[in-house]
């Protein structure tokens, strides 16, 4: 809509512009507060720190319960607890293998979505 404006000068309003800008920078802040978070979660499970990493996911998931990114990344390191207290248990391998999958696609479109906005 902002490009619209610049682009036919009778068609700009500056109040709307102005209220447009705002919203645009309040969206883009949140995202880059969502995927930082995301990668903030990645490192503390590289970092051997399950419990900061599940802390990050459930606050997101408290104001974006339907993302599947930090749902997935919470359930895959559910499995990989189970795997590390129940090494034997081919349920629990299976299940995180099949997780980290489905995390790594939902990410993945995710990430292929932001770059397309």
């Amino acid at each position: 809509m902002l490009e619209v404006g610049r682009q036919v000068p009778d068609a700009a309003l500056p109040e709307r512009d102005a209220l447009y800008q705002s919203r645009y920078k309040e969206v883009r802040s949140e995202h880059d507060s969502i995927h930082n978070a995301y990668e903030d979660a990645r490192r503390q499970l590289t970092e051997r720190n399950p419990g900061r990493a599940l802390e990050i996911c459930d606050e997101f998931l408290g104001r974006y319960p339907n993302d599947p990114v930090f749902q997935a990344l919470t359930q895959a390191n559910i499995f990989k607890e189970a795997c590390g207290s129940y090494p034997n248990e081919q349920q629990f391998q299976q299940s995180l293998k099949l997780t980290r999958e489905r995390r790594d696609l939902a990410f993945s479109i995710v990430m292929f979505r932001r770059a397309e906005s």
